[in-house]
């Protein structure tokens, strides 16, 4: 529509001579521990401040903690003073110079000593990347990232691993 152009809607209902009762209010539903992501630990590495941004920020209104960085260096660094691991690492695939998101990802499961949930977040769509990641067991989402495939994506993930919020 247009000032002064476009379009008029009406909506014309009945009158009720009988109010209606307000419904009772609905009881918050309990959330199981399987689909709660509150307390969880989330690592996402992206060289991309930006997307490290705006992953934080919708990863934290989940209730999640998130830790970022933008290369493997970095992710340690903001690992070692935890003395945890993190419940999953969202993996950027190209980061800066020639590293990989799946050479961070082995560079964090030697210092740890054991494998992590993880999944690689790219716009890369060639089928060599593909089938990296399938041949690791990884999930991959592509960018821009629908954040209602990384929510369903975190909470299969976890609940199959079983991981209990810290």
């Amino acid at each position: 529509s247009w000032p002064g152009r476009g379009s008029v809607f009406e909506v014309v209902l009945p009158l009720s001579e009988t109010p209606v009762a307000a419904r009772p209010a609905e009881t918050p539903r309990r959330r199981s521990p399987a689909t709660d992501l509150a307390g969880r630990l989330v690592l996402c590495v992206d060289n991309d401040h930006a997307i490290l941004t705006a992953t934080r920020l919708l990863l934290e209104g989940w209730g999640c903690t998130v830790l970022a960085a933008t290369d493997a260096a970095g992710a340690t660094e903001v690992l070692q003073p935890l003395g945890r691991t993190p419940d999953m690492v969202l993996l950027d695939y190209h980061l800066a110079g020639m590293e990989t998101g799946l050479e961070v990802l082995d560079s964090l499961e030697a210092a740890v000593g054991h494998p992590l949930a993880a999944a690689l977040v790219t716009a890369d769509r060639s089928e060599a990347l593909k089938a990296a990641a399938r041949a690791r067991g990884l999930p991959l989402l592509h960018k821009p990232l629908k954040p209602a495939a990384l929510r369903a994506l975190l909470v299969q993930r976890l609940a199959a691993r079983q991981v209990p919020a810290a």
